[in-house]
């Protein structure tokens, strides 16, 4: 995981946009697949990154 410049980036500058769809949370979870919402509901202590 991790980003390389391959020029200087200025203070401020946007260098990745990601749209929300794409990403992979626990609320994209819980809204978009029943069953694997089911299972983390069911351990509520996991945190965003063990789930």
């Amino acid at each position: 995981r991790g980003l390389a410049a391959a020029r200087e980036l200025r203070k401020g500058e946007t260098i990745l946009k990601v749209p929300r769809r794409a990403l992979m949370c626990r609320d994209s979870v819980l809204e978009g697949d029943k069953c694997l919402a089911a299972s983390v509901e069911r351990y509520p202590h996991l945190s965003p990154t063990q789930v």
